[in-house]
């Protein structure tokens, strides 16, 4: 992750390093539970949007943007199915 804020008492942050684990029409980031692409285009372009965050990756790069806060950095294809996130 190249930059992050967590506002206190946040309910979710995201780790350091963390997976996305992509099956079928749905996306697993770090611990969340699975959650539907709201616009996915390929596993390296999609966007997901919740009732709390929104979670956009394109070009290499990822954004997390929400009520519990902001962070951003690249991500690094390591198959198919699972772009590990730095």
């Amino acid at each position: 992750m190249s930059t992050s804020h967590w506002y206190p008492g946040a309910a979710f942050t995201l780790p350091d390093t963390f997976d996305l684990v992509i099956e079928g029409d749905t996306v697993k980031i770090a611990t969340l539970d699975p959650l539907p692409f709201t616009l996915y285009k390929s596993n390296e372009d999609f966007f997901v949007k919740q009732r709390d965050f929104e979670f956009i990756v394109q070009g290499g790069s990822f954004a997390f943007s929400g009520f519990a806060g902001q962070a951003s950095g690249t991500i690094t294809v390591a198959n198919d199915s699972q772009p590990p996130v730095n």
